[in-house]
């Protein structure tokens, strides 16, 4: 089997470890979404929904092209396929076609606030008969110019709420429409002002819809006599078109436009609020507040504030720009030149901690060139996404830009590929938490895929890996062609691997895909307690 011949040149590992030790140290993508010279500016804004997702790009204003939304569905083989692509039906500059986007299940809503005069409005899309169709155009019940209705949206089932930031000089407004389940109407059901909001506070600026409750930001708004702080605002539906604030969401320690609510996520219990303006000294620009819902569901808790400290390769002047949930990590973007993206694992303690760096691939070495890593993000369960608008391939009339996939795991990786005849590697970075601090690792790969996986008898765990000659092979010597493939985890729950190539490896190796995990083992009992995510290194 030439992959046992590939390992048993292993002796050159040692050897080689100094070129893994070598490689970036910051976590790369899973997969991306590219469409050169077909999209300008990709990924200015993105949503993720299961195996589907949406991306808007920004068009061309040196030769006017106008601005789409493409949804995507992901294939077979976990790449993503364009399923439609959608335009404004009054096409022109400016008008922020795709500004915001939702997708829950065959229905997505693209948001156009800049149509209009800037009265705004959205199209709702959706799947019908395997094909994406618009199905539905509309704006608020009574436009009004520079309302900017569509800046924001929220979807789930058959309830939309939009956001209005420029309503009423700016003291914004939240819209709930929803959907007859027979008809598929759409129609007004609520409009939602801010009791005492004054001019330019930009209520409905970031809109969420957590379970029976609206959440909605106005990130100008002052907080007590604090000018500006900015605030977080949550809603229950009391009766049939009638909400109620139910709790006024603030930084724990509010200060002077700070602009609380400038971005928004959440997912399940948790939300995260971005407040751009939240500076520190020794920190990038911004901070993300983290709280979870109380075991009531009736008002969210302050649990962290993160801030990521100063570092001159984010680039010039950083900004923090998206935030984004995953089930037990937070994603702060920074968009800056080239910027950057910083996950945050959960501890413990119940606070959070730098867990690792997330850049992609092709992201230029060059500080100057502006990409806009960490313009837009999305996560559903541990998939994100990361729009870069300025990056990508060249166009013609203009940067393609591109949308990268991560996986928010406790397994992260560097190259997705390494390139025959070698050397090359792939470095993994174990991130299991400080719930198993101390504990052994086990690295485990497999030449045939990572589903259906296999069943871990002893202790139940679902491992993706499915075992094949690699996988014996790896564990009847000890991991040959890894670097470090077992050992004990710090105390922060942490480790760092390397998959190897040695120098000559046959070029007849192309196209392999290998996937790796690694079993974390009880320190006392021995027993597999948890397992990571599967990771992939492509030979080419």
């Amino acid at each position: 089997m030439q992959l046992t011949r590939l390992a048993l040149s292993a002796n050159l590992a040692v050897a080689l470890s100094s070129l893994a030790s070598a490689q970036s140290s910051f976590g790369r993508e899973d997969r991306s979404i590219s469409q050169p010279f077909l999209t300008v500016g990709l990924g200015a804004t993105v949503e993720v929904d299961g195996d589907r997702a949406i991306a808007s790009d920004s068009g061309s204003v040196v030769i006017f092209t106008p601005t789409t939304a493409r949804i995507y569905e992901r294939g077979v083989n976990g790449e993503w396929l364009e399923e439609g692509v959608f335009t404004s039906s009054t096409p022109g500059a400016n008008l922020g076609f795709g500004a915001a986007l939702a997708l829950d299940g065959d229905t997505a809503i693209i948001g156009e606030p800049g149509t209009q005069f800037d009265a705004g409005k959205v199209y709702v899309v959706e799947r019908l008969a395997g094909t994406w169709t618009v199905t539905s155009v509309f704006g608020a019940p009574i436009p009004a110019l520079a309302d900017r209705f569509g800046a924001a949206i929220a979807l789930d089932g058959n309830r939309a709420i939009i956001g209005a930031p420029g309503a009423n000089s700016s003291r914004g407004e939240v819209h709930v429409f929803d959907r007859d389940p027979v008809s598929g109407v759409w129609s007004p059901s609520a409009a939602i002002d801010l009791a005492g909001a004054a001019p330019t506070e930009l209520f409905g600026y970031r809109v969420e819809l957590v379970d029976d409750r609206v959440l909605a930001s106005a990130p100008n708004r002052d907080v007590g006599a604090v000018i500006g702080a900015g605030s977080v605002h949550a809603f229950k539906e009391q009766s049939a078109g009638s909400w109620v604030q139910t709790q006024v969401i603030t930084s724990t320690s509010p200060g002077i436009n700070h602009d609380f609510g400038t971005a928004m996520a959440a997912q399940g219990e948790r939300l995260v609020v971005g407040a751009a303006s939240d500076n520190q000294a020794g920190a990038l620009n911004g901070a993300a507040h983290v709280f979870d819902r109380d075991a009531t569901g009736t008002n969210w808790l302050p649990v962290d504030v993160l801030r990521v400290p100063n570092d001159p390769s984010v680039g010039f002047f950083p900004s923090l720009a998206s935030v984004a949930a995953g089930e037990a990590s937070v994603v702060v973007g920074h968009y800056s030149s080239p910027g950057a993206l910083h996950v945050f694992e959960e501890t413990t303690a119940g606070t959070f901690r730098p867990a690792v760096r997330l850049e992609p691939s092709n992201l230029p070495a060059t500080p100057s060139v502006t990409v806009g890593l960490g313009a837009s993000l999305a996560t559903d369960g541990d998939t994100l996404l990361a729009g870069v608008p300025a990056g990508g391939p060249p166009g013609l009339l203009g940067m393609s830009g591109e949308v990268y996939e991560f996986t928010l795991g406790t397994l992260y990786h560097d190259a997705n590929a390494v390139l025959l005849p070698g050397p090359g590697a792939q470095r993994h970075f174990v991130r299991a938490t400080d719930a198993h601090a101390f504990d052994f690792y086990y690295f485990l790969g497999t030449a045939s895929g990572t589903v259906p996986g296999t069943i871990d008898p002893v202790s139940g765990l679902s491992i993706p890996i499915n075992v094949d000659p690699y996988t014996t092979f790896l564990i009847s010597t000890g991991g040959a062609g890894l670097t470090a493939p077992f050992g004990v985890l710090d105390a922060n729950g942490r480790a760092k691997s390397a998959f190897v190539l040695p120098p000559f490896s046959s070029p007849s190796l192309a196209g392999t895909r290998l996937g790796f995990c690694a079993l974390v083992i009880d320190s006392t009992t021995f027993v597999a307690t948890a397992v990571t995510n599967a990771v992939s290194a492509d030979l080419e």
